[in-house]
This record gives structure tokens, C-alpha cells and sequence, in this order.
């Protein structure tokens, strides 16, 4: 009985293994949500509280132009319009002596519901954000900000090189 059940067995592993192969084969590459047809273009949006910003120093503008350098050098373009398949939204929140300080990377993304059809909506397939204590200092927020840029450069450049 053992002898009829051997080829059996080996017939099932071999199905299961073309299968798989098969199936494998087939799937698409993993995604990170970075994925980008022109990574070389990138808008950017900045946003954070006035007030208490401003009595750190620290405003848009400082904000824009500390991305916009790193995003150079890396031979990226942000712009400020809506030229580009995708946004960066860099969020900064100030109470008291906390802040939080996120980046969100937004694009078109299509999805389906069955028997109501497909849709198109603006969303976040990215996020990263971290939150500590800034002691009057705008200098420890756009360290912050430079570690987060770095990391989000890092895997933005590996999705699309």
C-alpha cells in the first residue's frame, strides 16, 4: 500500500510546486506607495501653525527652503504647483514645548467596490512622523525635519532608480 501512495505524493508536491512558481511569476513587484513615473518632480506643501512657529523663527518659507535644498542635491524638483503625479506634505504641529512633525506623500489612487464601480481619490501611500520636545529651539525641529527628509530620500530614491 505504501508503493501506491508514493507516486500519489509526489504527483501532489509536483502540482503544488508548478502552481506556485506559476502563481509567483505572476504577482507584481511589492509596493511602498513611492512609486513614481517621473520621481524627478515632486510637489511640495508645507504646513504649520503661525503663531507659535513664528516665535521660534520658524515659518514656510524656512521649511521650504530647507526641502528644497535637500531635494537638489539629489537632483529632485519640488515645486509649489500642481504639475507634478505627486505631493509632499511636510506637517508641523507646535503646543507648548511639544511638536510633532510629519511627512505624508500624496498621489491619485484608484480603487474598486464591487457593484458600484471605481473611484479616484486623492491618498496618502506613504507616511512617516515623529514627535518630541523643542525647548524654544527651531534649530532641534529642522534637525528633526532633515532625518525624516533623509529617510524619506532614502527609499524614494530606491523605489525609483
Amino acid at each position: 500500500m505504501e508503493k501506491k501512495l508514493l507516486p500519489a505524493l509526489v504527483f501532489s508536491l509536483l502540482f503544488f510546486c508548478f502552481n506556485w512558481v506559476s502563481l509567483w511569476g505572476q504577482s507584481s513587484p511589492p509596493s511602498n506607495g513611492l512609486e513614481m513615473s517621473n520621481y524627478k518632480k515632486l510637489s511640495l506643501a508645507v504646513s504649520m501653525p503661525g503663531n507659535y512657529g513664528t516665535l521660534l523663527d520658524l515659518d514656510k518659507e524656512r521649511v521650504s527652503i530647507k526641502c528644497k535644498l535637500k531635494f537638489n542635491q539629489a537632483g529632485i524638483t519640488l515645486t509649489e504647483s500642481d504639475g507634478a503625479e505627486a505631493i509632499l506634505l511636510v506637517k508641523i504641529d507646535i503646543e507648548g514645548l511639544a511638536y510633532h512633525l510629519g511627512l505624508d506623500f500624496s498621489r491619485m489612487v484608484t480603487y474598486s467596490v464591487a457593484d458600484k464601480g471605481d473611484y479616484r481619490v486623492d491618498g496618502i501611500t506613504w507616511a512617516l512622523g515623529t514627535t518630541g520636545t523643542h525647548e524654544d529651539s527651531a534649530g532641534i525641529i529642522m534637525l528633526a525635519l532633515d532625518e525624516l527628509l533623509d529617510i524619506f530620500l532614502d527609499q524614494y530614491l530606491n523605489t525609483n532608480q
